[in-house]
């Protein structure tokens, strides 16, 4: 018997703080690593065993200066080979419309970012010999084509 496990997520980088709390007394500063539909990979300064239920607070994408609060629970945690950090893979509950839509709102901001093209150079154009059709247009003695007739 062959085991399967479920395809992956797509996991698109993300960056920015967000607060853990574990329990009333227990919070701690984290980072966004990356998101995906259904989680997300974070950095912090702690180890958290998996099975572990947290609070994830963060900033709303939609509503600037509102906090966003969801249910997630601890999926890994491992040590970085640098430093006192470990990363964590966190699954998101959804059940809440309003923090379901807001993580859904974050996810979609990353993905615009993760998508948005490099800032390129914008050169002066050069007046192509090629007509609208194809075929070569004819020079004049400064390089221009002719005006149309």
């Amino acid at each position: 018997m062959t085991s399967q496990t479920a395809p992956r997520e797509l996991r698109t980088p993300l960056e920015g703080p967000l607060t853990l709390r574990c329990n009333a007394k227990d919070t701690a500063p984290a980072h966004w690593a990356n998101i995906s539909r259904t989680g997300a990979g974070i950095r912090m300064g702690r180890y958290l065993r998996p099975g572990r239920r947290v609070r994830l607070f963060f900033d709303s994408p939609e509503h600037p200066g509102k906090s966003v609060e969801m249910n997630a629970h601890v999926i890994w945690c491992k040590p970085r080979r640098t430093g006192h950090v470990f990363d964590a893979g966190m699954a998101v509950h959804r059940s809440v419309p309003e923090t379901a839509l807001a993580f859904a709102a974050l996810g979609h901001r990353a993905q615009r970012e993760a998508n948005k093209p490099p800032d390129l150079e914008v050169l002066p154009s050069r007046r192509s010999n090629l007509a609208v059709g194809g075929g070569p247009q004819p020079e004049t003695a400064g390089g221009m084509a002719p005006e149309a007739v």
